[in-house]
């Protein structure tokens, strides 16, 4: 099976998840959040850690935001627990293998970075609203820990894997169109163009 057919395949999977995710919600059933934790550990034990991250560019654009009221945060479904399960996997596999890239953590990207969540870490300790804090701190540390940490690590050990963007920009360009398409029902209303991008996207500031 060639890679335009397979990555044809993941997307069909991705966006039949998202809508029967979108239609078992609407009757509150919530079970559905646990599918992509249980596939991505299923995979991990089949397959490998590249396959997966693949899934996650797919997903990632795909996502959509469940807000839970009476926890009072909210969770991108279904990217964020496959993002969150990636990256324990990742710590785990960085302590077993017990090396540290130089180059890669001594680039002024990466240093950066670091500085980066060091501070959000410090921040969110003195926080007037700490458990808000700490779950953007927990967010921002998964997302850089998968998508340039594990991702760099991808392109460096298989540089067969260089296109991967494609799994992220295809499924971003088909929610882009479908929002415009929906967009244009409404004659590119601005007022509408404030929920039309959701679930997607939490407001239009997000989708512009």
């Amino acid at each position: 099976m060639n890679q335009s057919l397979k990555l044809i395949l993941l997307i069909a999977v991705c966006l039949i998840y998202v809508g029967l995710s979108l239609l078992l919600f609407s009757v509150e059933q919530f079970w559905v959040l646990a599918l992509p934790a249980a596939i991505a550990t299923s995979m991990l034990f089949f397959f490998d850690l590249r396959k997966v991250l693949l899934i996650a560019f797919v997903i990632t654009p795909l996502s959509f935001r469940v807000l839970f009221d009476n926890l009072g945060f909210s969770v991108n479904i279904p990217g964020e627990p496959l993002v969150l399960m990636l990256m324990a996997f990742f710590l785990f596999k960085l302590i077993l293998n017990r090396k540290i890239d130089k180059e890669v953590f001594g680039h002024p990207i990466t240093i950066v970075l670091l500085v980066n969540l060091v501070w959000l870490l410090v921040t969110s300790i003195t926080s007037e609203m700490p458990v808000v804090s700490i779950k953007f701190f927990l967010s921002r540390f998964w997302y850089v820990g998968v998508f340039f940490f594990f991702t760099l690590w991808l392109l460096k050990t298989y540089p067969a894997n260089r296109h991967l963007m494609f799994y992220y920009a295809i499924p971003l360009a088909l929610v882009v169109l479908y929002i415009t398409y929906l967009h244009g029902q409404w004659n590119f209303d601005r007022r509408a163009g404030t929920w039309l991008v959701r679930p997607f996207f939490g407001d239009h500031t997000n989708y512009a």
